[in-house]
């Protein structure tokens, strides 16, 4: 019998233009650390940034997808209530009226 476990998922905003005169039109990026024991040893943590510049996102049960126009990212769970959880927080972190 095979055990799968559940990814760890963080999100952050972050910005990398902490020298542009006017703030509000900083881009702004989704940081994601990822901790995933279902991976080989050597590649279960591992993170990324995605531009928040065009961004959607899409809830699909158990898979969320988020990206941009040059990337899309998967988000993948075991359970239905860590995807919601997961989409909660995006939601929530990036001020979204989904």
């Amino acid at each position: 019998m095979t055990t799968y476990y559940n990814p760890v998922y963080k999100f952050k905003l972050v910005d990398f233009d902490s020298n542009t005169s006017n703030p509000n039109n900083q881009t702004k990026y989704l940081f994601i650390d990822v901790y995933d024991q279902n991976r080989e040893c050597n590649k279960q943590k591992f993170s990324f940034f995605i531009s928040l510049k065009d961004f959607y996102m899409f809830n699909h049960g158990l898979l969320i997808t988020i990206g941009n126009n040059c990337k899309e990212i998967n988000l993948r769970h075991y359970e239905i209530d860590k995807a919601n959880d997961s989409y909660d927080k995006l939601k929530c972190l990036l001020n979204l009226n989904l």
